[in-house]
């Protein structure tokens, strides 16, 4: 059985509808696990600012950058991921 595949303009106004669903706060259970995951793996020195969404230094002599282990969809991919903070 072959499918349909989506027409640009579907795709689109599918990007769009997901955009206002997530701003409507639909996904907000799915950010919150990644959020939490990466609060749990700051280093010392490093704190997650809720208001904005970044990763703040509260010394200014630790590097503007760390590394946790990547996850995807909650799985360790065995790789490490590069962050940036302000």
């Amino acid at each position: 059985m072959a499918t349909r595949t989506e027409t640009r303009e579907e795709f689109e106004a599918r990007l769009l509808r997901q955009s206002d669903e997530a701003d409507a706060g639909a996904y907000d259970h799915i950010f919150a696990r990644g959020r939490d995951y990466l609060i749990s793996q700051l280093p010392d020195g490093y704190v997650f600012d809720d208001d904005t969404g970044h990763i703040v230094r509260t010394d200014p002599n630790l590097p503007n950058h760390f590394c946790v282990a990547a996850r995807v969809d909650g799985v360790p991919t065995g790789r490490m991921a590069k962050l940036t903070a302000l």
